[in-house]
């Protein structure tokens, strides 16, 4: 069996992996203060808890986006199985053509997604993973990695905006009016002033360019998935 570690910024996901099949899933949370005892004791009671055997853990494998952490579980891993796991990074075949300037600099989670992506459905792709930070990358005909980009997730976005209630109705607004100054500044009953002011604030607050269609498409769709979880705007 292979032991897949993915280390995210909220959460580290393991999984077992048996004959091309998904044995198991869990999470934990992910906390930098945590030793590599702490992480290997964790990762020991999720074998138990899926009735799993160390003896049947073959490999591991480790994909992380979190170096302050990736120390500690990569070090727990080899307490546990007395094995280096293979870590995904520069240098490991992915069977992806990166066509980068600098490959190495393309981020473990762009990589492992692209590659899931491509053993399911046929190139070309566009990959959107929504985390804890929002990641697009585009996948052409051979497994040619072509570029991506790593946004502020929903969450993060929200979260920022939560302390104005009315920067975020207003950006949601306006991404669902297709960028109609004067329809969303009609819908919002305020000036069309007031309306570019509110936009200057959210580019400041999120760093975000508005005008880029990736970008809007993203945030368009976290705004549909909080209007149908919290109300209508």
């Amino acid at each position: 069996m292979l032991l897949a570690i993915d280390i995210g910024n909220t959460n580290i996901v393991v999984g077992g992996i048996a004959n091309d099949q998904i044995v198991f899933e869990a999470r934990i949370a992910t906390d930098p203060i945590k030793t590599s005892d702490q992480y290997a004791a964790e990762i020991k009671s999720i074998l138990a808890l899926f009735q799993t055997d160390l003896k049947e853990i073959d490999d591991s494998i480790i994909s992380s986006v979190v170096p302050p952490v990736f120390n500690s579980v990569r070090t727990g891993i080899i307490k546990l199985t007395h094995k280096e796991p293979i870590v995904v990074g520069p240098g490991i075949k992915t069977g992806l053509n990166i066509q980068m300037d600098d490959p190495a600099s393309v981020g473990s989670d762009l990589i492992v997604a692209a590659v899931a992506a491509v053993q399911d459905y046929q190139p070309p792709l566009i990959i959107i993973d929504m985390g804890t930070a929002t990641t697009v990358c585009a996948i052409g005909r051979g497994n040619t990695y072509l570029g991506g980009v790593v946004i502020p997730g929903i969450r993060v976005s929200a979260d920022s905006l939560t302390h104005s209630t009315a920067l975020l109705h207003t950006l949601c607004v306006y991404l669902l009016q297709e960028q109609n100054l004067h329809a969303t500044a009609r819908q919002l009953f305020i000036h069309r002033n007031t309306l570019v002011y509110r936009l200057q604030r959210i580019r400041t607050l999120l760093q975000l360019d508005l005008d880029d269609a990736a970008v809007r498409n993203v945030l368009r769709t976290g705004c549909i998935l909080l209007e149908y979880y919290q109300g209508a705007f």
